[in-house]
């Protein structure tokens, strides 16, 4: 018991530091909304990709987006499912590949996108570092030759037909997007 009270006041006080700590160097990208917009970048093209499919993006990174997983069993009391999707990838590019979670993720249920409430909540984010408990979220830097691998949680409602999960690979630099479309088939229960 002491055990699980100590993993769930450690993912939340990594949730804080990472709602409070990430923040984007510049605010350029004209689909995401912006008071400080220092120039626009132009529309970016959308690539699409598979669950488990490796995609190599122009920059180098080299993206797999491995599992869509339920965290939490959806015959409770909850209005909500608890998701997460594992992601990995590595840098074969000349240049640091810098990901934001809250920024550089978007995702839509049945064609509307999730208010940002809805990411790494303190829940979906306690039911995610259960399932992967080795990993954090999938946020960092990825240096030449490095690579980087975690979770993305987010939480959704119990019923839907289409979940679009939207990557910006280089949103500091470009508006493309890498673009995986799941259906409740695609979901692994893991809890």
């Amino acid at each position: 018991m002491l055990k699980k009270v100590l993993a769930l006041s450690l993912v939340a006080a990594m949730t804080l530091t990472i709602v409070t700590g990430c923040k984007k160097e510049t605010t350029n990208v004209t689909n995401k909304p912006s008071t400080q917009v220092s120039e626009t970048l132009p529309p970016g093209v959308e690539y699409k990709s598979n669950i488990g499919e490796s995609f190599d993006y122009t920059n180098g990174l080299n993206v797999t987006l491995k599992e869509v997983v339920e965290t939490k069993d959806q015959n409770t009391s909850t209005e909500s499912s608890y998701m997460a999707c594992f992601v990995e990838a590595k840098n074969n590019g000349n240049e640091d590949v810098r990901i934001y979670v809250l920024d550089d993720f978007k995702v839509f249920v049945d064609g509307v996108k999730l208010d940002e409430n809805f990411y790494t909540t303190t829940l979906s984010n306690v039911y995610a570092k259960n399932v992967y408990s080795e990993f954090g979220f999938f946020d960092g830097t990825i240096k030449k030759g490095e690579s980087l691998s975690g979770y993305v949680s987010f939480e959704t409602p119990k019923s839907w037909d289409t979940l679009e999960v939207i990557f910006f690979p280089n949103a500091l630099k470009s508006n493309d997007t890498i673009k995986y479309t799941i259906t409740p088939s695609d979901i692994k229960p893991k809890y």
